[in-house]
């Protein structure tokens, strides 16, 4: 086969596709190759593939085609695909034209052509459909102009004997090509090493697939010093490119920096690369443990960066971290010797068990910027060589604790007031975020023990707290001398009851030389008990029958019984202390005294006695006594709830019981008989008690300090009730019928009278006052109406 080919092409080889089997061939030097075709392809149709080259001549290039002469020519296309380091300037064609590459899809290209080309979307890809066998495509081409992109994160370690730089970068292309890398040194800086490495692959780039790096390339660099500043050169072996990245290491150093020396934020910025952007390189800094770098007189602060440049960022702790960078502002700064600043928890737990005294101290911290590699913990009495330190969280961090020399005035702190010992705790690996301390010793408590207060160092809130508590019956008496005392936990603590906490600040020298509390073993029991609250339920019957619950809120420390007396004529039905039930053998009809064991464990107790009384309602009219026991401590508040059915009726109020507000009948209905929508007297169904008070109306009493005596409360029949009323009514109609005819003044003051009797007269005499004065008021009417007749 005789192929016509443009002049310059040079054709190097010529193979079968698919089979990649080669095949011979000849050039006669006059634009013409011959193809020998073996004879078995013969009369088949097989795609052949050439590959040749020629010279670039020039800007503008006529790329070179290969065709078959115009006796022979059906069709022909051509994929043109441009470097990524060189940009098209013109695009020119004659007799063809350019086509999409949907278009060209059934073109037979060999796929390793295309897997190659389709790799990196920055190509410049042309498909052009040639119509005639003279077509022509030329091109114009020029050099791209570099357009760099560094990524860069510095840390420096700052020290008194010198501070250490070291520079990671990520370089992206993104356009053109680039062999040299120019950065700028700050003044005082000694490059010591450029190295070329591969970072973490944070993810792929774009486009989708991930960028490789140039790890392995030798690299020239060298340092420029001018009269001005002094630069860093970096010449690539193998160029970066946007397929093609490039990461940079590069280490140095300069003099230290002692503690209090002021220095600027540009002068420990190492290098400085050209093509850096205002949010694509931070500083980060790093010193000793006692160690903080402030600017402005405030800790350097930390925040997080994505995920390029954390890829760039190195294990440790860091001490802070600031934008870096031309486009960053120079502020002064200084490095202080002191701990960073942590948000610090403290809580101190103290349990006395038997003849043992185990201190739990537990520290929850969190630095402000970077982690905790460690930190120091202050006590305000000594420790021994048994306090166990652990990291509960994170997991995985072993934490090593010594006791720090007193003597050693270069430790901060080392000369706080109130303070008898410190401890430092150093983590491996550092803690980045919250962590969790906890220390605890056992000490034996035969006699008076410190309560040892803890301090977290540099903590934002120095303080914590201290609860004190017993797990067995005997309860350790606490001496407070400067502790703020917290209000109780009102649940208790089962099954260790909590005995007392308290709050402090600041360590601070004691004025008298004592520890700030003392817990010491309890010689006697503590004896004392008291009720919050009584509340009391009575059921009134018909019958004469009251059914009475009492409930006692007992606040017990250390009480071991407690004497329940039940009045004569009473029976108790049951007994129950936190819902256990108490036998009631020992309790009969004639009454008597019953002692209840209290658990002393126990900071609350609730008490529960039911009991049963009878009177003679022979008369319609019998005194109920709600109180149907006493207890031998004393009640701080009592609260009586009498529930009466429809057929009985609430009497006067008397010494010692007063009705509530609520159950007061409002003037209209004292009036009127008429009642508001939101008044709650009259409830037929409690909504607490369902069942057991369906169809009993309640009446709230409120029970006089030391006023409970024998009287009770009176209880009448309704029917009692309704004679009052009808001779009430009748009275009152008999006397004004009879005045107000010859002295209308005097009726006049009759029903004046029942008015202000019926607003004041109390409970169930209501109705019989206002029955009285609208019978009067009617007497009057009918008076005056049978006199103008008349």
């Amino acid at each position: 086969i005789a192929l016509d080919h443009d002049p310059g092409l040079v054709v190097t080889a010529v193979e079968v596709v698919g089979s990649g089997e080669p095949l011979e061939f000849r050039s006669t030097g006059q634009g013409t190759v011959s193809i020998a075709v073996p004879a078995r392809l013969e009369g088949r149709e097989t795609p052949l593939l050439l590959t040749g080259i020629a010279p670039a001549n020039g800007r503008t290039r006529r790329l070179p085609l290969v065709r078959p002469s115009a006796q022979r020519w059906v069709r022909g296309g051509m994929l043109v695909v441009v470097d990524p380091v060189l940009a098209v300037t013109a695009f020119d064609v004659e007799e063809s034209r350019v086509v999409s590459p949907q278009a060209a899809e059934g073109w037979p290209l060999p796929s390793r052509i295309t897997t190659r080309v389709t790799e990196s979307r920055r190509h410049a890809m042309f498909h052009v459909e040639e119509q005639g066998p003279a077509a022509v495509v030329s091109l114009d081409v020029a050099p791209r102009t570099p357009a760099l992109e560094v990524a860069r994160v510095t840390t420096v370690e700052i020290s008194s004997g010198a501070v250490l730089g070291r520079a990671a970068c990520d370089l992206r292309v993104l356009d053109g090509e680039v062999f040299d890398v120019s950065a700028r040194i700050a003044p005082g800086w000694i490059i010591d090493a450029v190295d070329v490495v591969e970072w973490p692959v944070a993810g792929a780039a774009e486009g989708g697939v991930a960028r490789p790096s140039a790890a392995g390339d030798a690299v020239d660099w060298r340092v420029v010093r001018s009269e001005t500043e002094s630069g860093l050169r970096v010449g690539l072996a193998v160029g970066a490119t946007a397929n093609r990245g490039l990461g940079l290491r590069v280490s140095g150093h300069r003099a230290g920096i002692p503690p209090g020396a002021p220095f600027s934020t540009a002068d420990v910025d190492m290098v400085r690369f050209d093509g850096e952007l205002a949010d694509t390189a931070v500083l980060d800094f790093r010193t000793v443990p006692d160690a903080v770098v402030e600017i402005g007189g405030e800790p350097v602060g930390w925040f997080p960066v994505d995920a390029r440049l954390a890829r760039l960022v190195e294990d440790g702790t860091l001490r802070g971290r600031i934008v870096a960078g031309d486009q960053a502002p120079n502020r002064p700064a200084r490095v202080v010797r002191r701990r960073p600043p942590l948000d610090a928890r403290v809580e101190s737990r103290i349990d006395v068990r038997d003849e043992t005294l185990l201190e739990t101290f537990s520290l929850t911290c969190q630095a402000e910027a970077g982690g905790i590699d460690a930190l120091v913990v202050h006590f305000s009495e000594p420790m021994d060589d048994g306090l166990e330190w652990v990291v509960t969280s994170p997991p995985g961090i072993v934490a090593t604790a010594r006791r720090l020399d007193p003597a050693d005035a270069r430790r901060p702190g080392g000369s706080l007031e109130g303070v008898a010992e410190s401890w430092l705790v150093e983590c491996a690996p550092p803690i980045a975020g919250q962590a969790r301390f906890r220390a605890s010793r056992g000490v034996p408590f035969v006699g008076a023990v410190p309560v040892p207060l803890a301090w977290v160092e540099s903590a934002r809130r120095p303080g914590g707290s201290v609860v004190i508590s017993a797990s067995g019956p005997a309860r350790p008496q606490v001496v407070n001398r400067r502790l703020r005392e917290l209000p109780a936990d009102p649940t208790g603590g089962p099954p260790a009851a909590r005995a007392v906490e308290f709050a402090y600040g600041p360590p601070t020298a004691s004025p008298d030389g004592l520890a700030a509390a003392d817990v010491a073993p309890a010689e006697e029991i503590d004896g004392r008990a008291w009720a919050w609250v009584e509340r009391v339920r009575c059921w009134c019957h018909e019958s004469g029958a009251t059914e009475c619950e009492s409930t006692f809120e007992i606040e017990n420390h250390g009480r071991e019984e407690i004497v329940l007396a039940v009045p004569s004529g009473r029976i108790v039905e049951a007994i129950a202390i936190d819902g256990t039930i108490v036998p009631t053998d020992a309790v009969g009809v004639a009454g008597g005294t019953l002692r209840i064991a209290l658990p002393v464990s126990r900071r609350r107790v609730e008490l529960f006695v039911r009991t049963l009384d009878r009177a003679d309602p022979t008369l319609d009219i019998w005194r109920v006594q709600p109180v149907g026991c006493t207890v031998d401590v004393p009640v701080l508040d009592r609260r009586v709830v009498l529930l009466v059915p429809p057929g009985l009726e609430v009497g006067p109020s008397v010494a010692g019981y007063r009705l509530t507000d609520a159950g007061s009948p409002a003037w209209m209905e004292r009036l009127l008989a008429a009642r508001p929508r939101s008044s709650s007297q009259g409830v037929d169904v409690i909504e607490a008690f369902p069942e057991a008070n369906a169809g009993f109306r309640e009446a709230r009493f409120v029970v006089d300090a030391g006023q409970i005596g024998a009287a009770g409360i009176v209880i009448m029949s309704r029917r009692l009730v309704l004679s009052t009323v009808v001779v009430a009514a009748v009275l009152a109609a008999m006397m004004t019928l009879a005045t107000a005819v010859r002295h209308p003044r005097v009726a006049a003051a009759i029903c004046l009278a029942l008015a202000v009797l019926t607003l004041w007269m109390p409970p169930p005499f209501v109705p019989a006052a206002r029955a009285a004065l609208w019978s009067a008021l009617g007497g009057v009417y009918l008076a005056r109406l049978g006199g103008a007749r008349a």
